[in-house]
């Protein structure tokens, strides 16, 4: 994406700055792009048939339907990208920027996936959306916007805290109604993620806390499992549950980035 004013007017300190506005855009456009990924359609799954005739005839060739399998090993490699690139953007230290670093530790394997997949993108979406709202929207369409994301954050949240009231409170049923058996209690060796994240919008701190409380939800249905109070089905259910709710949050961060990528930010002229 490229704005005319800033060929117009390059070498200017409004020119540079709106550059870099447009540098960062782009770079949170691909970033969002990346947490998407490819989607396959109903007619895709419903008729591969014809999925595979219109690749021969884009390619000139026959094309064999994707398998069930194919679609697996697709969906693990956008899943890797996501995490990388959702890693390298954790680890970004913004010029001028205050932050507040908070250390993440996630021993959920799912959780941490979530996390290096979609939280970097909700922080970076908070921030441009602040930062350049003004200049690409009324104060009212970036108050609503950002009243729309704080709605998802806020649900994640609240489903996070209602989850673990939920487990702990199983748990302590489960230990106090178990006096048969002796109680175990699994404990992990390792944790899966173990960062050190720079969260550059008080927006996005509630949403940490909420991860956690999702890690802590998982752990206690997991030792719920292994004394039979629960079956693996049911922290199966949670787990899609938490990556539904950040999956949500993520798309609606991916819509919001490429909407502002679509408009012009207007450049200052010098006096």
């Amino acid at each position: 994406m490229t704005n005319p004013a800033i060929a117009e007017n390059t070498g200017t300190p409004e020119a540079t700055r709106a550059q870099n506005d447009l540098n960062e855009l782009n770079e949170a456009v691909a970033l969002a792009e990346a947490s998407v990924g490819e989607k396959f359609t109903d007619a895709d799954v419903a008729a591969p048939a014809t999925a595979a005739k219109t690749a021969a005839a884009s390619t000139g060739g026959p094309a064999a339907p994707m398998t069930t399998q194919d679609r697996a090993q697709r969906s693990r490699e956008r899943a890797k990208r996501q995490r990388e690139m959702g890693r390298l953007e954790m680890e970004r230290t913004y010029n001028g920027v205050m932050v507040v670093q908070r250390k993440l530790k996630i021993n959920d394997q799912n959780v941490a996936s979530s996390v290096t997949r979609f939280l970097a993108l909700t922080d970076k979406t908070v921030h441009l959306l602040k930062r350049l709202g003004a200049q690409m929207m009324t104060p009212a369409q970036s108050e609503e916007l950002m009243g729309s994301l704080q709605e998802k954050i806020d649900e994640y949240c609240a489903e996070g805290k209602q989850s673990l009231a939920a487990s702990s409170k199983m748990l302590e049923d489960g230990k106090a109604a178990d006096t048969e058996f002796m109680w175990i209690t699994p404990v992990y060796v390792s944790s899966t993620l173990e960062h050190e994240f720079r969260i550059k919008s008080r927006n996005v701190l509630g949403l940490i806390d909420a991860i956690e409380n999702w890690d802590t939800v998982m752990a206690q249905l997991s030792e719920l499992e292994f004394n039979g109070k629960v079956t693996a089905s049911q922290v199966d259910e949670a787990r899609v549950r938490e990556r539904r709710l950040f999956n949500d949050l993520n798309f609606l961060c991916y819509k919001l980035v490429m909407g502002m990528s679509r408009k012009t930010m207007p450049v200052v002229q010098p006096s």
